[in-house]
């Protein structure tokens, strides 16, 4: 993890470096998410309902790792925006960044991943 942090403030974010990119991946990303229900709440709800618990690897989460690290909480959506999900508190679920970052834009049980919520 500390190599990817140096590596960034060495070379810069990927971002930064690719910008068009990085703009034609934040309009797909607002356009799936106007085409979509939206519902607003907020990620502690979600991580309370399912009890601080992964629900792609089933193991704990804790509340206290911070972003970027793998096993900090992240959000979820059970069916990806990216295949016609939409952001309600019936298709998220709570889940590390590591977890949800592997699964990316597929279904969990594709991969199998298990789905406890």
């Amino acid at each position: 993890m500390q190599y990817a942090k140096d590596w960034r403030e060495k070379n810069g974010h990927w971002r930064q470096l690719y910008p068009a990119a990085a703009a034609a991946i934040d309009a797909r990303r607002r356009m799936l998410v106007q085409a979509a229900t939206v519902e607003s709440f907020m990620p502690r709800q979600v991580y309370e309902r399912d009890g601080w618990l992964c629900q792609l690897c089933r193991l704990p989460i804790d509340s206290t790792i911070a972003w970027p690290d793998p096993q900090s909480p992240s959000i979820d959506h059970v069916v990806p925006l990216a295949k016609g999900g939409e952001h309600s508190m019936t298709n998220v679920q709570a889940a590390h960044v590591g977890c949800n970052s592997r699964k990316g834009d597929q279904l969990g049980v594709d991969l199998g991943m298990g789905l406890i919520a």
